[in-house]
Parts: C-alpha cells; sequence; structure tokens
C-alpha cells in the first residue's frame, strides 16, 4: 500500500539515460531538473535528492538536507549488481572464463550477462541471484588485479569510497561512465549519424549486464529496481540519450515499479515523467479540465507511437486524486481512461496485483513468466498482439479445426465408389458453406469445447425416399490446431483407421435411418426419425435426447490427447433433412481465416497442455488486437508465454498502436 503526503522511510532512485539523437531537443524542453521537481510537488514527494548528468557532464544536483551524509547500507550491494557483469565480460575476454561454463542447471557464464527472455527462476519463491552467480564466478576463477568489484577498474571505472547518497550517485555515474566508453558497439553512434540497427544487443533477452529492459520505437531503456526494506533503489538507463540521472526520494509515496506484483517502469510517475520530457513534443497535459475536454484532447493523440506514455500519464493522476482524497476527480479521469481503452473492465483491474504479466512486447521476442495458483479459482486474461488479415474461407480451410463429414447414400449398390462420396465441412466461427442448401450453427457450451448443429437436404445426396432402414456409409474426420491457426496439429477419425485411406468408402461405419436407436456399436450410429426438427442455432434442445451419441476417438494423424481434441456426434432425420450435433473438445479454439503472428497462452506446468490461447480479430486498430477473457483453471502451477514475430511491435508499429496499451499479457485473479 502506498500514501501520498509526508513520508518518513526514505526512496532511491537512479535513473541513466545514454545514446542517440533526442526526440525532443534539449533547447526545446524544460529542464529535466525542472521536471523532477514538478512531479516532486504536483505528487507531493518528500526527501528529493537528484544528480543529472548531459551527455557525460553534470548539469544539475541537489541532495535534501542530510542526504550527502546518510548512510545507505545496500551501497555495496547495489554497485557489485552493475561492477560484477562487467568484470565477468573482462573475465571472459581474458580467457579467465570461458563463457560456456555452467553457471547453474540452466544457465552458462555468458548468459548471466545476456540473460534469455524466455529464462525463469526456476526455483520459485526465491529472489534473482545473478549477481550471487557472478560473484561465485569471479571468486572461483583467477583474474587480474586491476579490476575487483570493491574497486572496480584500476585507472578506468575506480569506485571510490564515499559516505551517503552523493558517494552512491558518484560511483554509479562512473560505472555509466565506464560502460559508455568501453562499450561503443551497444551505445548510440553520435549526433546525427542515424542509428539503423538501435537496441539489436538487447534482441530476445530479458536482462542485459544486470538491466531489465524496455523497448519502444527504436528506443531502449535499461532499468532495475532494489526493494530495501525503508528504501527503494530505481536504476534506469536510457541508451537513445546520452543523460545520467540519479534521484532519490522518500519510499511510500507512490507507486514503484514493483509494486502490484509487476515489474512495469511506468508504475513510476517519475519515470513517466522523463519518458514525457524526453519523447513528447507537448508534454503537459491539465488533468483538472473537464472530463469530455480532457478525453477530446488526449484521444488526438491515440495514433502517437508514444500513446502509451500518456496512458500511464492519465493513470499516475487518477491514482494521486483517488489518493489524496479528490474521489470525483479521480473518478472522472478512470471514466476518460475507460472511453480511450475502450475498456472499463481493465480499467477496474488496473489497481490489482497481477498473477503474471508480460508487458511493451517487442519484436522477436520469447517470454516465460510462471505463476501458481493454490485453489481452484477463474482468472482474468487481458492481452494483445498482432493479426494478420483474413484469408479467405476456401483457402486450405482443412488445415484449421474443423468436422469433416463424409456421407455416402449409395451403399449396397455395385457401381458405389468414391465418386459418390459427398464432403461436407464446418470451420469453427464460420456459417460459410459451399451448397446452399446446408446450414450450421456453432455454440460454445465452454473454454475447452465447441458444438456444431448442421442440417444437409437429402437431395444433395440421393433422390431416393429416405425412411427408417435405409442404411447410409459415413465417416468424421475431426481437426484441431492450437497456437498456429493454419497448421494442424491432429486428426481424429470416426470409423476409418489409422494408415488407411480416408476416401475408401468400404472403410466406413453405418449410419444407420431408424424410429429408435438399437444396439450400440463402434462403427455404427443410429439416426433417429424425427417429428420436431432441432433449431440450427448452436444450442442443443431436448429432441437431441433422443439420439444416441457415438464416440470419434481413432488418432488418424499425429499425436492426438483427449484433452485437447476427442469428440463424440449424433444424428436425426425426418423426410427432407439430415440433422447432425457434433460435440468437440478443444483446448484452442481458432476460428477460420484469423491468424495471429504474436502468439500467447497458458500452458499447464505439470503436464505440457495448452489451456488458454491469446485469439485474434479484425479491429479498428489493424493489425493489433486486443483478447480478454475470463477462465476458471484448478489448482497448480502454470506458464505464461509469449511468442512475437519481427514486425509491429512496441519496438516498432507498422499499424496503429493497441487503444488499451495492451502489446503482451496480464494475468488476475477474477473477481467475483
Amino acid at each position: 500500500m502506498y500514501i501520498y503526503g509526508k513520508c518518513s522511510a526514505f526512496f532511491l532512485g537512479i535513473i541513466f539515460i545514454a545514446g542517440c539523437r533526442d526526440a525532443t531537443p534539449l533547447a526545446s524542453r524544460q529542464s529535466l531538473a525542472a521536471s523532477l521537481l514538478h512531479c516532486k510537488e504536483e505528487f507531493r514527494v518528500g526527501g528529493l535528492s537528484y544528480l543529472i548528468a548531459e551527455k557525460g557532464r553534470i548539469s544539475g544536483e541537489y541532495f535534501d538536507a542530510g542526504a550527502e551524509d546518510r548512510e545507505m547500507a545496500s551501497s555495496q550491494g547495489i554497485l557489485a549488481h552493475f561492477i560484477a557483469p562487467l568484470i565477468l565480460d573482462r573475465m571472459i575476454r581474458d580467457s579467465s572464463v570461458h563463457e560456456q561454463d555452467s553457471a547453474s542447471q540452466w544457465l552458462k557464464a555468458r548468459d548471466l550477462n545476456f540473460v534469455p527472455s524466455d529464462y525463469y527462476e526456476r526455483d520459485t519463491g526465491r529472489a534473482d541471484q545473478m549477481t550471487g552467480r557472478i560473484l561465485r564466478i569471479i571468486d572461483k576463477h583467477p583474474h587480474s588485479e586491476n579490476y575487483s568489484v570493491e574497486g572496480g577498474f584500476r585507472g578506468k571505472c575506480e569506485l571510490r569510497p564515499g559516505e551517503g547518497i552523493k558517494g552512491l550517485f558518484q560511483n554509479l555515474r562512473r560505472i555509466s561512465d565506464y560502460f559508455d566508453r568501453c562499450y561503443p558497439e551497444y551505445t548510440a553512434p553520435g549526433d546525427g549519424i542515424y542509428n539503423v540497427f538501435p537496441g539489436w544487443y538487447t534482441r530476445g533477452l530479458r536482462v542485459f549486464f544486470g538491466w531489465n529492459i524496455l523497448k519502444f520505437q527504436g528506443q531502449t531503456v535499461l532499468w532495475n529496481c532494489f526493494a530495501e526494506g525503508a528504501s527503494t533503489i530505481l536504476l534506469i538507463k536510457f541508451m537513445e540519450k546520452r543523460v545520467f540521472i540519479a534521484l532519490g526520494y522518500a519510499t511510500g509515496c507512490l507507486l514503484s515499479p514493483p509494486d502490484l506484483n509487476r515489474n512495469d517502469l511506468l508504475q513510476s510517475p517519475f519515470a513517466v515523467t522523463l519518458l514525457k520530457e524526453l519523447y513528447l513534443q507537448n508534454p503537459e497535459i491539465d488533468y483538472t479540465q473537464p472530463g469530455d475536454s480532457l478525453y477530446t484532447e488526449l484521444a488526438q493523440k491515440q495514433g502517437s507511437s508514444y500513446n502509451f506514455i500518456y496512458l500511464h500519464d492519465l493513470l499516475a493522476h487518477a491514482r494521486l486524486y483517488r489518493m489524496t482524497g479528490m474521489e470525483g476527480q479521480a473518478n472522472a479521469l478512470y471514466k476518460v481512461q475507460g472511453r480511450l481503452m475502450k475498456d472499463s473492465l481493465l480499467v477496474r483491474y488496473e489497481n490489482k496485483p497481477v498473477l503474471a504479466e508480460i508487458g511493451y512486447v517487442p519484436d522477436n521476442f520469447n517470454a516465460i513468466v510462471p505463476f501458481t495458483l493454490k485453489t481452484s479459482s477463474a482468472i482474468q486474461i487481458f492481452a494483445g498482439g498482432q493479426v494478420r488479415v483474413p484469408h479467405d474461407y476456401r483457402d486450405n480451410t482443412y488445415i484449421y479445426d474443423n468436422v469433416q463429414l463424409f456421407l455416402n447414400d449409395h451403399a449396397g449398390e455395385k457401381a458405389n465408389s468414391w465418386l459418390h462420396t459427398h464432403l461436407f465441412q464446418f470451420n469453427y466461427g464460420s456459417k460459410k458453406l459451399e451448397n446452399p442448401e446446408e446450414l450450421c450453427a456453432f455454440g460454445d457450451p465452454s473454454d475447452s469445447s465447441y458444438i456444431v448443429e448442421a442440417r444437409i437436404a437429402w437431395k444433395t445426396l440421393n433422390s431416393v425416399r429416405h425412411a427408417a432402414g435405409r442404411n447410409l456409409l459415413a465417416n468424421v474426420l475431426v481437426s484441431d490446431c492450437d497456437l498456429y491457426e493454419n497448421w494442424r496439429e491432429s486428426m481424429l477419425s470416426w470409423a476409418v483407421a489409422p494408415g488407411e485411406n480416408y476416401a475408401d468408402e468400404k472403410k466406413y461405419g453405418t449410419l444407420a435411418l431408424a424410429g429408435r436407436p438399437g444396439p450400440a456399436s463402434a462403427k455404427k450410429l443410429y439416426a433417429i426419425q424425427t417429428g420436431s426438427p432441432p433449431l440450427i442455432d448452436g444450442k442443443t434442445e431436448k429432441e437431441w435426447d433422443r439420439a444416441p451419441w457415438s464416440s470419434i476417438a481413432l488418432p488418424y494423424q499425429y499425436t492426438v490427447s483427449t484433452l485437447d481434441n476427442s469428440g463424440r456426434f449424433k444424428a436425426l432425420f425426418d423426410n427432407q433433412y439430415l440433422y447432425f450435433l457434433f460435440e468437440i473438445t478443444d483446448n484452442c479454439k481458432n476460428r477460420l481465416g484469423i491468424v495471429t503472428t504474436d502468439k500467447c497462452w497458458i500452458e499447464d506446468a505439470g503436464n505440457g497442455l495448452v489451456v488458454w490461447k491469446m485469439n485474434g480479430d479484425t479491429t479498428e486498430y489493424f493489425p493489433s488486437f486486443d483478447d480478454r477473457k475470463r477462465l476458471f483453471l484448478p489448482a497448480g502451477k502454470y506458464f505464461l508465454k509469449y511468442a512475437s514475430d519481427k514486425g509491429h511491435s512496441y519496438e516498432h508499429w507498422y499499424g496503429r498502436p493497441p487503444a488499451n496499451g495492451i502489446y503482451g499479457a496480464s494475468v488476475y485473479a477474477a473477481e467475483n
């Protein structure tokens, strides 16, 4: 919990900014010091201290009374977190350590500096141990006396003894300057030189030399945050700006990145203030104006690639007004936020802790975040990504989620062959059929199943009279695709066995027209005559209870799991039509023609089964889309996973960015 007003505990934040040409030239904006002081006054933050260096030179510093002499017990640990990766890299370059040396069961030495985005701590409940692992490697291997964790690099980055915040700030600035000097391949090429591949060095990474990573519009922001009891340490390094900022303030005054179980830099109003100052042409918004005019002003910025900064600034002020008792103004801002994001439900959840979150997804990103449900419970998911232009429904429809029904109405005839077989295909989510005499409807009785109701005219099969006692030849194939909507993962068959030709009518089962069910058989289904034909609306009616089920259980292609792909069906008939009801189990239901290029899903950690998948659709923000889902899951351990492609993301928008700012996924415990 956090409060606004006078704060007794101390909060410390350190912010680095380094790199290429400014999006907003220094001459055209107020000083960074002025923006920090404005944020301090507006958010009523006590005990502010800061040091600012732009392009290698200190441009401003201020220390709260007593801050220079205030002892910082965690100073050495913070410095070690950033100097140790640099020493490890030097030892690898000096061949004192091989980059493939094992650092843990899952990590090599090099991985400690370049942590893959799909890495997570397997030992749940344990704090990140990267610095400890690096220190153990440094202690284990002999190395030059020219560098040490306590003293830094002799003659290049010497860490000097210093008491209080000022000493910590100065040493952190030395580490930042050393990094920029000694790793020119990672820093910006200089003023006036276009950086063709900004942030290339962080592609596919979660942590880089001890820093978390935020990427947007060609900008790379490195940051970290340390909770040290009454103090919180926030570290940020913007690689596309040559600016270093160290700031400290009293803890508990406002949200910090790890609050609400998140890892979100933009929860800090100071970070949002700096982003506004460095990237927005007109950063100041009057949040006291009437809601309608505020909405109009912010709606004009929704097409901007920096819209997410405005959204976080709006949220920060809504939180401020609520915590300072200005409930009416806070509600007005939350209402504006809901209108802008077109999702009032998301607004209700944004001040709740997450179970798992993957945010600000860049290009070529693969992330894994574990979470645990102690009891069976409902979760609420908000997700977003990129979708392709929908495919034509006739384009390779068989590879999507579908039911294929093969009917041959010439059983027993000497001249019967596969030429008399009719194929009826029902793709999930599509009502488009090739024959106008066909009719189908889909229903979703649960998150992991769907039903298909279908009606087929007798005249499309055979002109003879159809009555009880007549038999047809039939087979059913159920295709299932999961994460990749246009790639079939498995196929079930009702009658044709694996290895047999699906078009061979001699291998089909029997569909027997009858007045009532007969003896059950794996390859025989009784279609029951009805005087009350069912309404084809995707809902089961009582009339269906008269017909028996038959399981679709033969694994015809690839590996089939009953939790992922299983089915059964039944049939009715009258003088004009033949009716079918299919009930299919499918953990990833994919609508025909919709293909997402970014994949997000939740996986059961115990059996690897996908229990939810982000489904796309076309929206006014195409190719961006958003998905939200309330889902009930049993108690257990799960993984939230995300895999993005090489284009359209926070790193570079090819089209309009998402209206709600979500490009990734957030999982919450669902409201009752």
